[in-house]
């Protein structure tokens, strides 16, 4: 096409956008969104082929790959490889092997568009390049790709951008709503369109619309109740609007052409805060039309296509980075919001005068920025110019007006905008520094929006471009050189102190007003923090040093900025009363100084960049507006850099009133009192008192100074830090003769002691001396919050730039002041301990009690002035961090084994979110044993070769921390060394000072001051241990803790290298103080260190050649002696018996009974209750507690030794076994007892004998019953390739295991199991069957009434509490363990006596098995009926208790036994509870038999796959994994049927004439018969087992229980080896496959058949014809009718434990090798399923009529594998980027919640149009059909929702990270894997034990639960 030919197809098409409102009368349907987009594709001449996104496809071949980051996802980064930590890779980029050895942090993604990929990058990623960046892409274009159709391509996309901007220029209303008819008229007509431009009329209508935005304030709730009240409509059209306005961020409400009731509708629509406006038709239209055009840009630039072609992408870069060309009228009219310009005409505008006059002369220089560092093809080809007076036509580029406008895009628009933006402009190698440039000219004008008008911050522009952009070390380089950091700090400080923006006031034109106050309202919007994080960002990435240089030409403005924080917020001590009001401002200033800190962090990282060389030889241009007092020498650089902050500092801590010195002077700014001075004697004492003078935590001057000091490599030596005092003082002095020009000022200069040196050092001195007096108790008053201050800055997230930056600062004050006895006096007046040291206790601050802890918080202040040497080595920045987590790791563990949380609890958070954490941590610790699953929480030890390196008095540690760490130090050295745990001697901290330049601030120890401290401290400590004071036990509490830290102090004194310098009277003094301690033996766990500390001294003092004898005449050398004992404390009295000694004896005494207390209650716990405490609760997941449950359900109710576990009473007798005389005849196999009467409510036997006593139990619908999908392959070779043992956990072979995991893989969720039958005749593959379960405790009936009455009232009377409890099922909770129960059962047997070997005793034959018939001679016996009643009664009377007996008999003339019923008894009444009972449950209960079938089969799913203990003594038999309170509640059952039936018909003696029917009898014979007889069950799919269930042995019809399992077995192999072929053929005809090959079938033979392979050959052949006569599929065949016997021969097993109650093992005789239904067979002693079929007749097989083949089809084949919920992705990682980030945006959830039945996505926080419930409740109801029960799991939170009818709760996920531990809500972002262990809980435990209801119930027993479940 010729380039004419484009311009006019570009004309029409400008038209066609034009008039498209008019032609759709201005209404915006799916016609005319189909017709755009049909116009968007046709005008664009690409190939639709080519236009699909394929997100499969990740070649990114020779570019960035750009993949963003979407909530959920994993993120590497690698910092080995890396630019820094910022560099990310996607999980198709990262490739382990190429990051070998690597620090390699994995994350997982908290927030979408978070980022995106760097693989590629140069500036990232420089020699590490994935596989597809190295491949070339293979798809194959189909669009022409010369220049000049890109050129065109280029044109048309120019062309939809400018129609997007030219709508948009004028869209303002929905920023600056307008509430006027004139002004909306004059609004509308500012938003017509050129003629010239789009080449026709823009037609007008007179409809205008009301449309509502979202926000981030409102509740969604809000909006629909506004919607409803001003439209009027039903409550679904305002779910829908309110659904629309909250997905796509705008929706139409209504139109009209009356803009006066729009008017009024909007108004009632705001009144509670909703953003709505109103705006022409027209406009609506045309935004709806914006938002289409940019979807279609959007999908062009995810098209492969663009993937594949860079030219392509290159088109997207050049239409939005040329200059916009618009198409608007000529009408504008500036709009402002907040003083904010809405529409600016132009993108820049020079920086005006007014701002030049308040900038100094250097940076207003900075304000005119230089050219763009750009090449100048670039520029040229963007149309882009760096001076305004070549540009002054240059409005803008569209981009730059598509980020202005970016708040005026609805929500989806402007994420695909931003999607476009990033990676396609900005990872584009060429174009992303021109996205740079045109991004920083506009930065202030969109930060202005983002701080002060965009309703939806999270989606704004600017942080999210900003980061990508200024992340990047080139870009960093060109923005320095481009001089915009200046900018960003001036406007951040305007903006924090006046409320405005350098935009702003450039806009107005206003002078820029100078105040030095804080504006809290804008410090509250704390999005002004992005600011800082993107100067970060540039300074820290930046590679140049001379751009370094550059940047601090602007450090006095941020020197200015970081001054209206220092000292605030302040607070004053309550010293009388307690503080009324406790202000949480606080915490403002606290998050705010964070931001700050980080940022001046950084500055000082980017000064440690430069060398020494060149920080001394660099010129400094500030030198010209900089001078000092003296001016004679010009200043290096740093020099300039600390005289600026230093000035400011003093400037602000001495005032500026004059004579300053020695006035109290007060600030009216909310700051600290200056400091003034007072003259104490040779001492010029700071008059600031902590306890009454107002105070303040946060000095963010201070801070920048330490940060200067330790990173400027300058700053090396002693010489250097000297020459600091001296710069200190100079400026001191300079200020005040500058200030004050005083002569008597000068004078006093000339005696002074360096007093401005003190003043500085006095703030971070004070401070600490602050959190000492808090800690101890001195502020109570104050509250809460000044403990939190103390605490943020102390311990939480600002120690870092708190404490640390402060302790920094004392450790130079006190190792380089110039006058060191100046030093102390100031420590010690500023602790308030002069008084003390001078014995002047009237002038001590400090009350009594508090002295001990205020003296050992100095002793400790101390140690950490001389050990804390984390900043005192001149490390790299990154050396130190790795070295402070270490630390932290180190002692967050010590001598102890953890769990990863354990360890993290104990790291501050600021910590722990470092990216180096986790590499530090892997390097530190090791796990104490081998895990082999993920299931267990993993614990950790250090490394042996860390353990040296614990220090007790580590610097963070709390109080018990370091009592617990000097314990366990002493406990490891004894054991490591093999010395005595009392000669342990803990030794200080070892330091390497050779190559610090720090090392003088050890001398502090020498001090004479500090040396009589030790003195009095020692003497302070016996005198209250010993002296007068011992017998106060409040002031001997804290001794022992101080005089083990006095001691280690004076430890540390002692091995200074210059000891000996000292006088020698200090040290006897310290000495004598030691002796004494020694001898007194007040501390007998520190006589070691004691005598230690002693030889240390009189080591010294020998090299002093002092005579310790002679001058210390009370010296007893002998007590150094090893063998030298202290004062015998027999001989003591008892008051002076020493107090550690008694706290031992009492700590171990307590210990002792603790441990007995945990242990009874633990054995308490485990038997009897489950935890009920809310911490516990929250801890423990359903899985757990299910266990926990279990526990208690599982305790012996019979006297039955193999049925379970036994518990004990408190006699030691076994709950539920009766005192009977043993019987010598039994005792191998005694009778089964039945539950005894053990009340849970009175804990009393029955009153008497027809006190009734039943157990609870629980009638249910289980939807664990599945049927074979003959469809599905998956399902098919799942149920048929398994393993052929259902016992065996190992259950698939390694062919089907590869095979399921790929498809699994391939399905991400699932696959799902069907549910309906896709061919033939649709059929249901699930059934929802009623079952029976129970948690096997009772109670009398009369106390079960009583419960059950309380229940009902309960939930009647706690109204607004969810109860656990459902009323309409007739459910109660068990009083102890809180399970679900409906059901009351009586327990009317005594015992069961039926041995289960006595049914089994001899093989049983073919021959007896294959004639099933009823012997005719039988049948026509006339009293075969009779006869039949008598057997069944007698084995009724057998199990019933002769004091239970409830029938009469008696004999009638002709010999014929009849029965009565006696209606009186305790048996009857049972009966007729426990029918009231099941009459009333929901579900409609079937019948008792029905129950018991259904409930065996639904236990035996459950076993599947259950395995055996390895030490197990049991043999490997399914009946010895039954739990024992499954055959209670099975016999418990069994015993109501059969006493049911067995009276069925029989007389009543209450009820006259009533005679009795043989009903039971004959309904057994017809039973009998229908089953034995009828073959046409065979084909209609019938379960045998019910049959198995429903027949009663009978010795009159000549059937035991043996010969039914067998006959009945027979049947159920003819019936299988029916469905498989049948299976095998219809899938052959259906699925177009060859039945008489195996090639589809080769997971399915996994057995081989030894038996008559003719015969089987012989049954395939009659009935699928001979074409299927093969070899191989005889083992085929084989192989499926095993899998599908096993279950029935596993619940005939279960059924006859149930029965046959009296088990010996000795008898249980079968091949250990031998096939699960080969075992079971050997047991009950029938032939195996070879046996049958090599002696069965084939008869049936032959000649299966087509009616018949027809039944054969349309019969369900239950499941015979493993039934499990639906296959979960092994990683969750997995789950977004191949699952749910390709779904389509109208499919994805905010929180995707996933059935685990049926593998459905459902919205948890969301219900559908018209729906009265959430969505989770809905599906349950109505398309999972489970009964409204059911479970979820949550991806986003990682956990699972359990629902059963409007009740719920959350239980634990089975994702676990690599520590083992459960991430919740996935806060910690570690990766997490599918622990196989806890889903398989989760899928045993909870669903197909049915648990959901008692998790649930247990959960919402212990808390108010408000309810809302029904709404997820």
């Amino acid at each position: 096409m010729e380039a004419s030919e484009y311009a006019g197809m570009h004309e029409d098409f400008r038209k066609t956008l034009l008039l498209m409102a008019s032609q759709y009368s201005y209404q915006y349907t799916m016609s005319a969104k189909t017709d755009l987009n049909c116009e968007l594709w046709d005008k664009s001449c690409l190939n639709p082929e080519d236009m699909e996104a394929d997100e499969t496809n990740h070649y990114h071949y020779g570019k960035t790959c750009g993949h963003r980051f979407l909530r959920g996802e994993t993120c590497w980064r690698c910092l080995t490889c890396g630019y820094d930590e910022t560099c990310a890779l996607c999980q198709n980029c990262f490739s382990p092997e190429n990051h070998a050895g690597h620090d390699v942090h994995k994350s997982v993604i908290q927030r979408d568009f978070a980022g995106c990929c760097d693989c590629g990058d140069e500036d990232a990623y420089q020699d590490s390049k994935c596989k597809y960046y190295r491949t070339p892409d293979p798809t194959q274009l189909r669009t022409n790709s010369s220049p000049e159709f890109l050129d065109q391509l280029t044109n048309y996309l120019e062309i939809l951008t400018d129609f997007v901007i030219d709508v948009t220029n004028h869209s303002i209303s929905c920023l600056s709503p307008s509430n006027r008819v004139e002004q909306i008229k004059l609004r509308h007509q500012m938003c017509a369109l050129d003629r010239n431009v789009y080449h026709s009329i823009d037609e007008d209508t007179d409809k205008y619309a009301l449309v509502l935005y979202s926000d981030q304030i409102h509740q969604y709730r809000d909006a629909i109740q506004r919607v409803k009240v001003v439209t009027g409509k039903v409550t679904e059209f305002a779910e829908m609007i309110a659904r629309r306005c909250n997905t796509h961020g705008r929706a139409v409400v209504m139109i009209s052409t009356d803009i006066q009731e729009l008017i009024s509708k909007q108004e009632h629509l705001t009144s509670t805060g909703l953003t709505a406006c109103i705006k022409n038709s027209r406009e609506v239209f045309r935004e709806e039309m914006c938002d289409d055009i940019i979807n279609w840009i959007y999908k062009f630039a995810q098209s492969n296509l663009v993937k594949a072609n860079f030219d392509f992408m290159c088109t997207i870069s050049k239409a939005f980075l040329r200059p916009y060309q618009s198409g608007c009228m000529t009408q504008w009219m500036d709009v402002y919001q907040n003083k904010v310009l809405l529409n600016p005409k132009v993108m820049r505008s020079p920086v005006p005068e007014n701002l030049l006059v308040t900038a100094t002369k250097r940076t207003s220089s900075f304000l005119q920025n230089p050219d763009w560092d750009l090449p100048e093809s670039l520029k040229n080809d963007c149309r882009y110019y760096d001076k305004l007076a070549f540009s002054r036509s240059y409005s803008g580029s569209r981009l730059q007006f598509l980020m202005l406008f970016d708040i005026r895009f609805c929500k989806t628009s402007r994420i695909k905008l931003h999607a476009i933006y990033i990676p396609w402009i900005a990872k584009n190698a060429i174009y992303s520094k021109m996205l740079l440039a045109q991004f920083v000219d506009v930065y202030d004008a969109i930060l202005t929006l983002f701080l002060l008008v965009d309703r939806e911050p999270e989606l704004s522009v600017m942080p999210l471009l900003s980061t990508q952009l200024f992340s990047s070390p080139v870009n960093a380089s060109l923005i320095m050189k481009h001089g915009d950091a200046v900018k960003l700090i001036r406007t951040i400080y305007y903006y924090i102190t006046t409320g405005q923006t350098l935009n702003i006031i450039q806009s107005t034109k206003d002078t820029p007003p100078e105040s030095q106050n804080v504006v809290f309202s804008t410090l509250q919007n704390r999005k002004w923090a992005h600011a800082l994080l993107d100067l970060t960002y540039i300074i820290t990435r930046n590679p140049e040093i001379e751009n370094i240089f550059d940047f601090f030409m602007c450090f006095p403005e941020y020197v200015q900025f970081l001054s209206v924080f220092q000292g605030k917020p302040v607070f004053r001590r309550e010293a009388e009363k307690h503080i009324e009001y406790e202000s949480q401002d606080y915490a403002v200033f606290f998050n705010a100084i964070s931001v700050i800190s980080h940022l001046s962090e950084n500055i000082g990282r980017i000064l440690n960049k430069i060398t020494k060389d060149k920080l001394l030889s660099r010129g400094n241009p500030m030198d010209c507006w900089y001078h000092s007092y003296s001016t004679t020498m010009k200043k290096p650089f740093t020099e300039t850099l600390y005289i600026i902050l230093i000035r400011k500092i003093i400037e602000i801590t001495f005032g500026d009133t004059p004579h300053g010195m020695f006035k109290n002077q007060k600030l009216s700014d909310g700051r600290e009192d200056f400091i003034t001075f007072e003259l104490a004697s040779e001492f010029c004492r700071i008059k600031y008192d902590i306890l009454s003078d107002p105070v303040s935590f946060l000095h963010p001057l201070h801070a920048m100074l330490s940060w200067l000091i330790e990173m400027d490599r300058s700053m090396d030596s002693e010489k250097a830090l000297l020459h600091l005092m001296d710069i200190i003082q100079g400026e001191y002095e300079y200020y005040l003769n500058e200030r004050f020009g005083s002569s008597k000022v000068v004078d006093d200069l000339k005696m002074s002691k360096y007093e401005g040196v003190m003043g500085v050092f006095d703030i971070p001195l004070r401070k600490i001396v602050l959190v000492s007096q808090i800690k101890v108790g001195m502020w109570v008053r104050n509250g809460a919050t000044v403990k939190n201050q103390m605490n943020l800055y102390r311990y939480g997230g600002s120690r870092e730039f708190g404490y640390m930056r402060d302790l920094f600062l004392c450790q130079i004050y006190v190792g380089y002041f110039r006058y060191a006895q100046w030093v102390t006096e100031h420590i010690f007046d500023k602790w308030g301990l002069l008084a003390w040291l001078k014995d002047d206790g009237d002038n001590i601050p400090y009350p009594v009690t508090h002295m001990n802890s205020i003296l050992e918080e100095f002793v400790l202040f101390i140690i950490y002035l001389v050990t804390e040497d984390l900043h005192l080595h001149k490390l790299d920045t990154d050396d130190v961090a790795l070295w402070m987590i270490q630390r932290e790791i180190v002692h967050s563990i010590g001598y102890d084994t953890k769990t990863y949380n354990e360890i993290a609890s104990f790291v501050p958070d600021h910590i722990c979110s470092l990216r180096k954490f986790p590499i530090v941590l892997n390097d530190s610790i090791e796990p104490i044993k081998n895990y082999d699953d993920i299931c267990e929480e993993k614990q950790y030890r250090l490394k042996s070769e860390l353990l040296p390196t614990i220090d007790p008095y580590y610097v963070h540690l709390t109080s018990n921390r370091r009592d617990h760490l000097i314990e366990k130090k002493k406990e490891y050295l004894s054991k490591r060394d093999g010395i005595a745990l009392s000669d342990v001697v803990l030794k200080p901290k070892y330091i390497d000072w050779e190559n610090s330049p720090f090392g003088r601030v050890l001398d502090v120890l020498l001090d004479e001051k500090v040396l009589l401290f030790l003195c009095k401290t020692l003497a302070h400590c016996r005198q209250r241990m010993v002296g007068t004071d011992a017998d106060n036990p409040q002031l001997k509490e804290n001794t022992e803790s101080l005089l083990c830290s006095t001691l280690h102090l004076a430890h540390i004194c002692m091995t200074h290298p210059h000891i000996r310098d000292v006088k020698t009277n200090e040290l006897l003094s310290i000495l004598r103080e030691l002796q004494l301690l020694f001898e007194a033996n007040v501390a007998p766990d520190l006589g070691a260190n004691l005598k230690y500390i002693m030889k240390l001294i009189l080591s010294a003092l020998k090299d002093m050649d002092s005579n310790c004898a002679t001058e210390y005449n009370g010296l007893n050398l002998d007590m150094l002696n090893e063998n030298y004992t202290t004062m015998d404390s027999d001989n003591k009295s008892a008051s002076d018996l020493s107090i550690d000694k008694k706290k031992k004896l009492a700590r171990k005494k307590r210990n002792k009974l603790l441990a007995k207390l945990k242990k009874q209650q633990k054995k308490f716990a485990d038997n009897f209750m489950a935890d009920d405490t809310q911490d516990s609760l929250n801890s423990e997941s359903g899985n757990e507690m299910i266990k926990s449950i279990e526990s208690i359900q599982d305790f012996k109710l019979s006297s039955d030794d193999n049925a379970g576990p036994v518990d004990q009473n408190s006699d030691g007798n076994c709950i539920g076994a009766k005192e009977e005389p043993e019987d010598n005849e039994e005792e191998d196999c005694p009778p089964w007892k039945f539950p005894e009467q053990t009340c849970l409510m009175c804990h009393m036997p029955a009153l008497d004998n027809d006190d009734l006593f039943g157990l609870f139990s629980y009638i249910t619908e289980g939807n664990e019953f599945r049927y074979i999908p003959i469809e599905s392959d998956y399902w098919f070779h799942k149920a048929f390739g398994e393993n052929s043992d259902l016992d065996n956990p190992d259950r698939s072979s390694e062919p089907l295991e590869k095979y399921t995991k790929e498809i699994e893989e391939e399905h991400v969720i699932g696959p799902v199991f069907p549910k309906i039958r896709t061919i033939g005749e649709p059929l249901n593959y699930t059934d929802n069957l009623s079952v029976v379960s129970s948690c096997s405790h009772g109670m009398h009936l009369h106390c079960f009434k009583q419960h059950l009455d309380a229940s009902l009232n309960k939930q009647y009377s706690q109204i607004t509490r969810t109860t656990p409890e459902n009323i309409k099922r007739r459910e109660f909770s068990c009083p102890l363990c809180k399970s679900i129960n409906n059901v009351f059962i009586p327990v009317l047997y005594h015992e069961n006596r039926y041995k289960f070997h006595d049914n089994f005793e001899s093989q049983l034959s073919f021959s007896t098995i294959e004639d099933s018939r009823i012997s005719e001679k039988i049948l026509k016996n006339s009293s075969v009926f009779s006869l039949l009643h008598e057997e069944i009664m007698e084995k009724l009377q057998e199990n019933i208790h002769p004091s239970d007996k409830f029938i009469d008999e008696h004999v009638d003339k002709d010999g014929t036994k009849r029965y009565s019923l006696v209606s009186n008894r305790k048996v009857p009444s049972g009966l007729h509870e426990c029918l009231i009972s099941v009459a009333d449950v929901s579900p409609p209960f079937e019948t008792f038999g029905l129950a018991i079938a259904r409930t065996i089969d639904s236990l035996e799913i459950s076993l599947r796959g259950e395995g055996y203990l390895e030490k197990s003594q049991d043999p490997d038999l399914l009946i010895f994994q039954l739990k024992n309170r499954s055959l209670i509640n099975l016999r418990l059952w069994m015993q109501i049927s059969q006493i049911m039936k067995a009276t069925l018909g029989v007389k009543r003696n209450d009820i006259p004439n009533s005679e009795t029917k043989e009903v039971y009898t004959q309904s057994l014979v017809g039973i009998y018969r229908n089953f034995l007889d009828n073959d046409d069950l065979l084909f209609d799919g019938q379960d045998y087992f019910l049959g198995l269930v429903h027949c009663e042995e009978s010795k009159i019809l000549g059937f035991s229980y043996q010969r039914l399992a067998g006959v009945f077995f027979l049947r159920h192999i003819k019936q299988s080896l029916l469905m498989v072929m049948t299976m095998i053929t219809t899938r052959a005809s259906h699925m177009d496959w060859s039945g008489h090959t195996l090639t589809n079938y080769p997971f399915l033979t996994t057995d081989i058949f030894n038996g008559n392979r003719a015969k089987l050959g012989e049954i395939i052949a009659s009935f699928m014809g001979e074409g299927y006569h093969n070899d191989s599929l005889i083992d085929t065949v084989y192989s499926m009718t095993v899998k599908l016997v096993t279950p029935f021969l596993r619940k005939a097993l279960i059924l006859a434990y149930v029965r046959y109650s009296r088990f010996q093992q000795a008898k249980v005789i079968f091949e250990a090798d031998a096939r699960e239904s080969d075992r079971i067979c050997q047991v009950m002693k029938i032939p195996t399923l070879d046996e049958m079929i090599g002696s069965m007749d084939t008869k049936v097989f032959q000649n299966v009529s087509q009616i018949r083949r027809m039944q054969l089809q349309k019969a369900r084949v239950r499941y015979p594998a493993m039934t499990r919920l639906v296959s979960l992705p092994n990683h969750l990682n997995d789950f977004y980027t191949r699952y749910y980030n390709l779904l389509d945006d109208e499919e994805k959830y905010d929180e995707p919640a996933i059935c685990l039945y049926c593998g459905e996505m459902v919205d948890v926080q969301n219900n559908r149009y018209g729906d009265e419930y959430g969505a989770c409740t809905m599906h349950l109801r109505y398309e999972c059909i489970n009964g409204g029960r059911g479970m979820f799991f949550l991806p986003r939170n990682n956990c699972c929702l359990l629902l059963d009818n409007g009740r719920g709760t959350f239980t634990d996920s089975p994702y676990r990270d690599d520590y083992g531990e459960l991430d919740k809500e996935c806060k910690k972002g570690h990766t997490v894997v599918l622990s196989r262990t806890k889903y398989e809980d989760l899928n045993k435990d909870i669903w197909l034990n049915h648990n959901i209801q008692n998790v649930i119930a247990q959960k919402l027993e212990n808390w108010t639960d408000m309810g809302g479940w029904s709404t997820l």
